[in-house]
């Protein structure tokens, strides 16, 4: 019986890790929950799988509900460390890192120093640890699990063919909910209509990276560590049906690739019950209903975070953190509605010109880079 912590419960990938948790209760047992302030959900949680260590990291929330999980024998753990110390404290011995954005950095550093099975389903952490995150893995002989659906399915394309010379690494993307919108509508987009998903049920902050491609961005950035491959063999393919999750293109010319219903539960079964392969929550494709696949090629004119994503894997150095820290702070004001759409790749730019190249960085620079960051664009925004 695995013991898993999911670090980011209350999201959308650990609800559905919890999903798929509760359908194989024979084969898992919760370990450790974190969450960041929804205790409403995360209490609920607690109650059903009763794991001996909970973490949350926002103060407040911590101190609302400490006493009442203290009183049911739960060990509690608060402020910006809690994610980590649930690794750290409890008796895991895998890790799904679901949490959003540049706050999964801690934990997975911890997971991998502790040798646990790592599952990744942030990729922000990868983007900005970069080659020290590599190293890392090296030295404590970690393999990552991503549980991204493209990067989970270019992990299972990859699979038995160790040694065997890549021509391209196929990255699909759905084209988000302005795919077929001129340049014009996309300007006055509101975030609500940002939201509308054609595909995918997700978070407000990666939906919102779904309409812009910045999401696309970043898994090109992750696709390029993760895999260890450059930049120039990572091609990204618009395909809206959002049925064939990635492909590897061989050196024969053979294009292998990961088909399966539009649910995260399938990548995160993958990755959880990994090397083994377990029936699943979610019914079989069904290949006479599922329709024809179309594939584009991305437009960057409309959407330009993608190419300065692809700027930022060039440049390497601060640049990917650049990225990623501008994109957050952007996408933030524009939920908030203090900024216009177009804002958000405008704002990324401003980032590159301050923050860009430089030597790969050491672990205990990032957190320092990426603050830098956010304050200089907040201070841009306001």
């Amino acid at each position: 019986m695995k013991k898993i912590a999911v670090i980011g419960c209350t999201g959308s990938i650990g609800t559905q890790a919890l999903d798929v948790i509760r359908h194989r209760r024979s084969d898992f047992r919760v370990a450790a929950l974190s969450c960041h302030k929804n205790t409403d959900l995360l209490l609920k949680q607690v109650e059903e799988f009763t794991p001996q260590v909970v973490g949350i990291s926002d103060e407040a929330a911590y101190k609302a509900v400490k006493d009442e999980l203290i009183a049911k024998g739960i060990r509690v753990l608060g402020g910006q460390e809690a994610h980590s110390g649930c690794i750290e404290t409890s008796d895991c011995d895998t890790t799904l890192i679901s949490v959003v954005g540049f706050s999964g950095l801690s934990p997975l550093v911890s997971s991998i120093r502790l040798k646990k099975q790592t599952c990744v389903a942030n990729k922000e952490s990868i983007v900005c640890g970069g080659s020290a995150i590599v190293e890392l893995c090296k030295q404590h002989g970690v393999e990552l699990l991503p549980v991204d659906s493209e990067h989970n399915a270019i992990y299972q394309c990859l699979m038995g063919n160790e040694g065997q010379q890549i021509r391209k690494i196929h990255l699909t993307c759905s084209g988000g909910p302005f795919l077929h919108w001129a340049k014009e509508d996309i300007a006055k987009a509101t975030w609500q209509q940002a939201l509308k998903h054609p595909k995918w049920n997700m978070g407000r902050k990666i939906s919102i990276d779904s309409a812009t491609l910045a999401n696309k961005g970043l898994e090109v950035l992750e696709a390029k560590w993760l895999f260890h491959v450059p930049l120039e063999k990572i091609n990204v393919v618009v395909h809206p049906q959002s049925i064939v999750h990635s492909m590897v293109e061989y050196a024969d010319g053979s294009i292998l690739s990961q088909m399966g219903p539009t649910d995260m539960r399938i990548a995160i079964q993958f990755a959880l019950t990994y090397p083994k392969r377990e029936s699943c929550i979610m019914p079989p494709l069904d290949l006479f209903t599922m329709g024809e696949l179309t594939f584009l090629p991305p437009d960057v004119t409309r959407f330009p975070c993608l190419a300065l994503a692809m700027e930022a894997a060039k440049a390497g150095g601060i640049t990917p953190i650049a990225f990623n820290a501008a994109n957050d702070v952007a996408v933030e004001a524009y939920l908030k509605g203090a900024i216009p759409f177009y804002d958000i790749p405008k704002l990324i730019e401003s980032a590159y010109q301050r923050f860009h190249g430089g030597e790969e960085p050491v672990l205990s620079d990032i957190p320092r880079m990426d603050a830098a960051v956010r304050e200089y664009i907040s201070k841009s925004i306001s």
